[in-house]
């Protein structure tokens, strides 16, 4: 390593990783982390002695007193950081630790570059070149590899892709599910149950035993909880916010509720307090890592905050690293979004069209699957699928009773019904 590279680094992050690692050495592997993370002499040495002893605590601190003598004021300090951590810094400390890596290991291979220029062996030159390119994109995947994919997706007896049903008849056989790779976006005016189909969609999913992460920017996970419980006990919403009026029945409900939820909890991550987009990103791939993500839902995509020049531009940020983050993991990321008030504005109907997606039309490019909800009267959802990658497009009727936060679907003669009244 050269001297360049020796000065780009973080010691306090090293220290905090190399702190985390003694309480949590399987992260290790979760993080993907080796000595080339670490610039930090200190931490080089502590490092290489965990990974001489197998990650025995007490043998790596023999070795440091062989090595340091009494002058182990770094050793100390770096376990004396117990008490004092805290979590949402791991995060950030991780962050800076690989992008500093990143950048040392650019510049190693950049030197490399220089050298065979210099040498002029058009062979290696290209080779370290591609190490470097491949630093910056994802690594492909060879054509031989993606024809056995689709072979045993149509033939083989274990499905290499993992299919997500809303469980609702007409909504799946319209988008053909959720797929890994793909942006979903929910979309309606306000008041118009998005985040209540969104629920019912986590619901089903739970029962299926996916692992679902629900990202609630505009409302605390107590009212995500609430709904839920609302959904599984047959209760108006407004009794569990205020306990009004409960009826000898109703905690018999409750407790059947409770059991419900207790059984697929442990497949549901809840977080109020994320806004950044950095923040949500980061999460995301911390629980993936952790295997306990399989779907991601946002409520709403309008809340994240992220510096750009204007709001056009903050929210195709968005979107694009989310859609870029849904192919890099494989998992389905779905967001829910507001629509403009010219829906309300047109003459002549007012179901809404992908031109009233508000702040920006990335949402509609970037989106692979575009939901938009319309409801006529207080009992029927129409969600029109307006955007749908190697899909038709269409329209279904869903039966409504928000109070109960439940959605089911109608009956042939239901459906029918709202289709003459409505068409």
């Amino acid at each position: 390593m050269n001297y360049s590279t020796q000065k780009i680094g973080n010691p306090n992050a090293e220290k905090t990783i190399i702190w985390w690692l003694l309480e949590d050495w399987q992260r290790k592997y979760e993080w993907e982390i080796s000595e080339n993370d670490f610039v930090d002499s200190d931490c080089l040495t502590i490092y290489h002695a965990l990974e001489k002893y197998k990650w025995d605590i007490e043998l790596t601190e023999w070795e440091l007193i062989n090595l340091w003598g009494t002058a182990l004021d770094t050793w100390f300090t770096i376990r004396s950081r117990v008490d004092s951590f805290i979590t949402t810094h791991l995060e950030s400390h991780l962050e800076v630790l690989k992008e500093h890596s990143k950048r040392r290991q650019q510049l190693i291979i950049a030197d490399k570059i220089k050298t065979k220029i210099q040498e002029w062996n058009d062979a290696d030159m290209l080779e370290e070149a591609n190490k470097l390119f491949q630093t910056e994109t994802v690594k492909v995947q060879s054509r031989d590899d993606i024809k056995q994919e689709i072979f045993d997706d149509m033939f083989g007896e274990q499905k290499v892709i993992k299919r997500f049903l809303t469980n609702y008849q007409d909504i799946d056989n319209i988008t053909g599910w959720f797929y890994p790779w793909q942006l979903v976006t929910i979309s309606a005016r306000p008041g118009i149950w998005k985040t209540t189909l969104a629920i019912n969609f986590i619901a089903n999913q739970l029962q299926v035993w996916h692992k679902a992460v629900f990202f609630s920017l505009e409302m605390p996970t107590k009212e995500i909880y609430q709904r839920l419980y609302s959904r599984f006990w047959w209760l108006e919403v407004w009794k569990l916010k205020w306990a009004r009026k409960i009826e000898d029945g109703d905690m018999n409900k409750f407790n059947t509720a409770l059991e419900t939820v207790w059984k697929f909890e442990e497949n549901l991550t809840l977080f109020d307090d994320k806004y950044k987009l950095s923040e949500i990103v980061n999460q995301i791939r911390l629980l993936h890592n952790k295997w306990v993500c399989d779907i991601v839902y946002i409520d709403y995509v309008g809340l994240i905050e992220v510096k750009a020049e204007n709001r056009n531009l903050e929210i195709s940020k968005i979107t694009r690293a989310l859609k870029v983050l849904a192919i890099q993991l494989k998992i389905p990321i779905v967001i829910m979004a507001q629509l403009s008030r010219a829906v309300e504005k047109r003459f002549g109907g007012d179901e809404p069209i992908l031109s009233d997606l508000r702040d920006s039309w990335s949402i509609e490019q970037d989106s692979d699957v575009v939901l938009m909800l319309h409801k006529e009267d207080d009992k029927c959802l129409k969600v029109l699928v307006r955007k749908n990658r190697n899909w038709p497009l269409g329209a279904a009727y869903q039966l409504m009773n928000a109070r109960y936060m439940q959605i089911w679907d109608m009956t042939e003669e239901q459906k029918q019904f709202y289709i003459n009244q409505w068409e």
